[in-house]
């Protein structure tokens, strides 16, 4: 059985996804959706993860470059990116999502949505800022 919360972030990741392609804010994306016959309700889970990772994208991506190792955000595919923020804002934002989940949540959608390399690359990434994550959140000042 998929827990709600992994859902949320499979939804998560499409709307990021949408976003990153067509920089349409959510209630946009929402109401296109709907104007083609597709109603999605958002939890309050994804509401938060959707409007923190917009509202912070360009911290999560300075982090992400800084521990992808010579990788820029912008080359990296769309869908390795969004994963990766995903991921990225959990460790550092979510203090209530244990930072084992964090990571294998993110590996698991990289499984589906991605390659094998990338599994492993988000799987590093991730792991490096889990171990810098009490850092990170006092430089960047992230409560």
């Amino acid at each position: 059985m998929v827990s709600s919360r992994r859902k949320d972030r499979k939804l998560v990741l499409e709307f990021l996804y949408e976003n990153d392609l067509t920089d349409k804010g959510i209630k946009e994306i929402l109401e296109l959706k709907r104007e083609v016959g597709i109603d999605i309700s958002l939890s309050e889970f994804s509401i938060r993860l959707l409007s923190g990772i917009l509202n912070n994208k360009t911290i999560l991506d300075e982090i992400i470059e800084k521990y992808s190792e010579g990788w820029k955000v912008s080359r990296m595919p769309v869908v390795d990116r969004n994963i990766l923020r995903i991921g990225v804002y959990e460790l550092l934002f979510e203090s209530d999502t244990p930072i084992a989940v964090c990571i294998n949540e993110a590996v698991e959608l990289a499984k589906v949505y991605s390659t094998d390399d990338a599994r492993r690359f988000i799987n590093g990434v991730l792991g490096r800022i889990a171990q810098d994550a009490e850092k990170i959140k006092e430089e960047a000042k992230i409560l």
